[in-house]
């Protein structure tokens, strides 16, 4: 891997804690506050909205809220690669199912191919 690439790959991973805490923060700060007037600390808040909380404001952020916010990310993410890496053959996530799904069938003739040789 090149340092580019290393960097880019490190700045990602980042990028990827810092929205994943930012969606926790945002919950957090919404359901919490009159429960934690006076000390408020990112931490036990979201302990307090795991126990507190009612559940259908969990359930509508897992089950609504959560795959459109994970979508963009993936989303964003793969416009910032196809900007940030010109150099590499230019792909879809199509084609990255595409590759999966050739790999899964060369593993699968490996395995058969074991079974009977």
């Amino acid at each position: 891997m090149s340092p580019e690439s290393a960097s880019t790959t490190r700045s990602t991973r980042s990028i990827w804690l810092l929205a994943t805490v930012a969606i926790v923060l945002s919950i957090a700060l919404h359901v919490v506050p009159q429960l934690l007037r006076d000390s408020y600390d990112p931490a036990w808040s979201m302990l307090v909205l795991i126990l507190y909380a009612p559940f259908e404001w969990w359930s509508l952020f897992v089950n609504v809220l959560m795959w459109p916010l994970v979508g963009m990310m993936f989303a964003v993410e793969w416009m910032v690669r196809r900007f940030a890496f010109k150099e590499l053959p230019p792909h879809t996530p199509l084609h990255i199912v595409a590759r999966i799904v050739a790999y899964q069938r060369q593993v699968g003739q490996m395995r058969a191919a074991r079974r009977t040789g």
